[in-house]
């Protein structure tokens, strides 16, 4: 899809209350949370979520992700893994700790490396992926079975993984009645969410608190078009009929990081972001006891109900 960025509700009319409804609660009782990129956010009175005018952009074209990865052999593939493949084993005994069933779909799930230890350690592991070059990665060298999420039977899966992908939903309460109905009852689902406002971002907004500044914060269109924090990602998940298990912040260096955000830098051989990136990731942490951290993390159990709201 295109990037392009359409007519955008004036800053003048979300004071108006003539703001946008909610993509969970579908609801205008809303208020002004920023400005970013000249788009405004808003934010939700009822779950607290941040979100931009659905109708101000287009949302990004996912199926050229992981371009960098175009001419990768197994060797590459496999040092990848390397790299992720503590912490992702911690996640699965965590996850598996809740459930007594072992099977796993992974949303989102790249070239499929949590599937591929996942199914190594005797899960039925699966994943939903999008990008063609991860695909390619997945099935050629770590043998990741794909499935799109529509074919997967009702009530089939014990443990259902969304990292980084709920951020990116353009409507977040479809997709989140879709997980409700494919877990199994007592099933778990696990998300992966930027904080919407780290430490480290609150600080600069603190600083640079004048009318009109733009807000540093991990929301941007097309890409990120909903915000998150601990609370909000709670509320938003309990309306679906979920009960939290796990909610905390996590940040660089942890169990629930992505160690590869310096990649970029040491390719690039840019000094002085790999230490502003360093920095800002010292900051997130000092965060995380103040639920301030870089990333949520939500762990939530499928309650029975008649149905979601």
């Amino acid at each position: 899809m295109s990037k392009t960025l359409m007519a955008a509700p004036t800053l003048a009319h979300a004071v108006a209350g003539q703001g946008p409804t909610c993509p969970v609660c579908t609801r205008r009782d809303n208020t002004v949370w920023g400005v970013k990129t000249g788009q405004v956010m808003f934010e939700c009175r009822e779950c607290g979520l941040t979100f931009f005018d659905r109708s101000a952009f287009q949302v990004h074209d996912y199926g050229n992700y992981y371009d960098y990865a175009e001419n990768w052999d197994s060797n590459q593939a496999f040092a990848d893994l390397k790299v992720r493949k503590r912490a992702l084993l911690q996640q699965l005994a965590k996850l598996g700790s809740y459930v007594s069933g072992r099977r796993l779909l992974d949303i989102g799930a790249g070239p499929g490396y949590l599937c591929h230890l996942a199914a190594n350690a005797g899960w039925k592991a699966q994943g939903v992926e999008v990008s063609e070059n991860a695909l390619r990665i997945g099935r050629q060298f770590l043998n990741v079975e794909y499935v799109q999420l529509d074919d997967i039977p009702d009530e089939s899966l014990d443990v259902i993984t969304c990292y980084h992908i709920l951020e990116h939903i353009e409507f977040p309460d479809g997709f989140i009645r879709k997980l409700y109905s494919k877990l199994q009852p007592d099933g778990v689902v696990a998300v992966h969410v930027p904080h919407r406002e780290p430490l480290s971002f609150l600080v600069r907004n603190l600083v640079n608190s004048s009318d009109g500044a733009e807000k540093h914060c991990q929301l941007y269109v097309p890409e990120h078009v909903s915000g998150f924090t601990r609370e909000s990602l709670v509320k938003v998940f309990q309306r679906f009929g979920f009960r939290p298990l796990l909610i905390k912040t996590s940040a660089m260096w942890g169990v629930y990081a992505d160690p590869f955000f310096l990649k970029t830098y040491l390719k690039a051989s840019d000094y002085r972001g790999i230490v502003r990136h360093t920095l800002r990731c010292l900051v997130d942490n000092l965060g995380i006891p103040f639920g301030r951290g870089d990333w949520v993390v939500g762990h939530f159990r499928k309650e029975l109900k008649e149905s979601p709201r």
